[in-house]
């Protein structure tokens, strides 16, 4: 929480100190359809939930509505659930920062990101257990927006990550894959 209340009030401040020449902010809310945790015996854990994405896109161009690239700095958040049936429930958090590139065309936003996230998975019933560990997701994401007014466009999109879960990070007998699908609804707001 800590560190999403700095980042809000980083961003927040930012317009006051320079001129980002129609850089945006962008907020998402989405549903993780596919997100899965390789397990050391080959089968897969399943989840689902919410998940929230706040990122700054630093504009290199001077024209926001035809063509933007640049970079982007991002935090971002999931809560998830084992989706098995059992009596073991296990619920996840997953919050992370990141960097990245984009490129929006014609209303088309497509990004590339790196990201540094700690997940936390908490178990309870006939076994309770709280696991922690880090991974580094690389994320590929898509979407279309359409402008609502000059500030904002609004639209949605989807995104793909992938990792490795490192067995010296997870506590596991071996490494682990990671894989995450979601689909974002985007409200981008530009600065000017």
């Amino acid at each position: 929480m800590k560190i999403l209340i700095s980042i809000i009030t980083l961003l927040a401040t930012l317009p006051a100190f320079a001129n980002f020449n129609n850089s945006f902010l962008d907020g998402s809310l989405g549903y993780p359809f596919d997100l899965s945790i390789e397990n050391p015996d080959g089968t897969m854990a399943y989840y689902d939930g919410f998940a929230f994405k706040t990122a700054f896109h630093y504009n290199f161009s001077d024209n926001r509505s035809e063509t933007a690239y640049g970079f982007s700095f991002h935090y971002k958040y999931l809560k998830l659930d084992n989706t098995k049936k059992s009596t073991v429930s296990e619920t996840a958090i997953h919050k992370g920062v990141g960097v990245g590139i984009f490129a929006k065309v014609s209303g088309f936003y497509l990004g590339v990101n790196y990201s540094i996230m700690k997940a936390t998975h908490q178990s309870s019933g006939n076994v309770s257990a709280l696991d922690e560990f880090k991974y580094n997701p690389i994320t590929a994401e898509l979407s279309y927006t359409v402008p609502y007014g000059n500030m904002i466009e609004i639209g949605p999109g989807a995104s793909y990550s992938f990792a490795d879960l490192s067995k010296t990070e997870t506590g596991l007998s071996k490494d682990s894959s990671y894989k995450e699908k979601i689909v974002w609804l985007k409200i981008i707001f530009f600065f000017k």
